[in-house]
């Protein structure tokens, strides 16, 4: 009788006994978010912390638009375009103290539109980035994937509950335009300037103010689509509401 041409033993030889696979359960999310809120949480550190408590996420998906085509008497399918499925990507944080991450986004939305005249503002104005590193057991990067001018669009409903003892937990939908990936080139890629750069962002420094870090800045580039003003998708400008 014929055999497989892979068993249990390759599986094991490859998979279960490798320590550089990467792990569903090892990966960082680091939320670049635009300079419209960037002072709101300078005092709070909260891109940094909303990298270390990110539970859950999921990594972006693609779909080719298939469409059927007549030749002759078949009938063939032919791929005709590509979308992105970045439209509702999920990311669940733990909450920390003050609810400081639940602010982060709220405070985001609200810069795109204002919560009390719905004025908006223009897209290029309140537009991150969002890096997913996909990590081995050694926290070594294996993947990254880049989400381009991301923004949230939903924070889920928060339960709270007397018969539930556990964390609070804060999901945020995202949307984005596309995303691009790195495989081999995250080690092969002038990626060390990147890592100094995160590195520098995210982890707490010495603290000389009595406050942790400030929240890293993104800055929008115009996606060049030839038609004048197409980064300019609102004739107005929201803008954010201090606390008092």
């Amino acid at each position: 009788m014929a055999k497989s041409y892979t068993g249990f033993e390759d599986f094991k030889a490859k998979v279960l006994s490798s320590i550089s696979v990467p792990r569903s359960d090892r990966f960082e999310a680091i939320f670049f978010a635009p300079a419209a809120i960037a002072g709101e949480f300078s005092e709070y550190g909260a891109s940094y912390r909303a990298a270390v408590l990110c539970e859950e996420l999921q990594l972006p998906g693609i779909s080719a638009t298939n469409l059927p085509v007549k030749i002759g008497a078949w009938t063939e399918f032919r791929n005709q375009n590509v979308e992105f499925l970045t439209q509702d990507s999920v990311f669940t944080f733990v909450e920390n103290q003050n609810l400081q991450i639940r602010k982060l986004f709220e405070k985001w939305i609200e810069a795109s539109v204002d919560h009390t005249t719905k004025e908006l503002a223009y897209h290029s104005d309140i537009v991150g980035e969002i890096l997913i590193n996909v990590l081995d057991r050694q926290d070594n990067i294996r993947a990254q994937y880049r989400l381009l001018e991301a923004v949230p669009k939903l924070i889920s409903l928060s339960p709270l509950s007397w018969g539930n003892t556990g964390i609070m937990r804060c999901s945020v939908s995202f949307a984005a335009k596309k995303w691009i990936r790195l495989y081999d080139e995250v080690e092969t890629s002038p990626n060390d300037d990147l890592k100094q750069k995160i590195t520098n962002d995210f982890k707490p420094g010495p603290d000389v103010t009595g406050k942790p870090e400030s929240m890293p800045t993104f800055e929008m580039k115009p996606d060049v689509t030839g038609i004048p003003g197409s980064d300019r998708v609102s004739s107005g400008q929201a803008r954010i509401i201090p606390d008092e």
